[in-house]
């Protein structure tokens, strides 16, 4: 996969306000287009941990947080896609310079929790 990661890193960025603005407007519609990128775009989250590209990881990890507390209930049926992946990081990421990855992660994975709720989380 050929990317260049301070784009893609400036992308997400813009998701994160495109989706705190236009949510508003378009709200279903928007939200299942959202998540369609980041399925598609989130399997590139192992390579890059491989590749050490913390900026983007950063900003990917961010940026489904502020999607998932955005669509709350909608992220439901996408939390089994995504919950793997950011455990993986928690219980991998655990070298000095990786603390604030792990710290968002960790925020991340509340911010989920909270929006598709208990029972989601506990099975």
């Amino acid at each position: 996969i050929c990317y260049k990661p301070n784009l893609l890193y400036e992308m997400l960025c813009l998701i994160i306000i495109f989706s705190l603005e236009i949510y508003q407007i378009w709200a279903v519609n928007f939200m299942q287009f959202m998540l369609h990128v980041f399925f598609n775009l989130f399997p590139l989250l192992l390579q890059l941990m491989e590749k050490g590209t913390k900026m983007v990881l950063e900003q990917i990890v961010t940026t489904l947080a502020s999607v998932a507390d955005t669509a709350e209930e909608k992220f439901t049926s996408h939390y089994d896609r995504f919950m793997p992946c950011l455990k993986y990081i928690v219980q991998n990421a655990v070298q000095t310079e990786l603390r604030l990855l792990r710290g968002k992660t960790i925020e991340c994975i509340s911010l989920i929790g909270l929006a598709v709720g208990k029972e989601k989380v506990c099975t």
